[in-house]
């Protein structure tokens, strides 16, 4: 896969989102618990990336599917964030409870939407 490469020699978010959704996947096959967890939920999420595109896609199942550009009609879960912060949660260099306590990420949902997404951010 080819990667898009931004002006500071990053990938682009639409390749970053579209790795986490790919471990995200592995991760539900591969973790019993994880994937019983996750068995009968339906979560539509949108991904508001502030400097850049916006994102979504579905949870169903233990399975994230639909990932494109654009938004859903009334999303279960929105995040909102800028293009950085969002890379850095991708890549591990900030913590989900770090760039959520800093204002860095806005995420509106239900708190147990919230508890099933952060598998995802993580």
């Amino acid at each position: 896969m080819v990667g898009i490469i931004n002006n500071k020699g990053d990938k682009g978010s639409k390749e970053t989102l579209m790795n986490a959704i790919e471990r995200f996947n592995e991760k539900c096959k591969t973790d019993e618990k994880l994937r019983n967890e996750l068995r009968d939920v339906v979560k539509k999420v949108n991904i508001e990336i502030i400097d850049d595109k916006n994102y979504c896609f579905v949870l169903k199942n233990a399975m994230i599917s639909g990932f494109d550009e654009g938004t859903v009609e009334k999303p279960d879960i929105t995040i909102i964030s800028n293009r950085e912060t969002i890379n850095g949660l991708m890549k591990k260099e900030i913590s989900p409870f770090k760039a959520y306590a800093t204002g860095k990420i806005k995420i509106k949902g239900s708190l147990m939407d919230l508890l099933r997404l952060k598998e995802f951010l993580n």
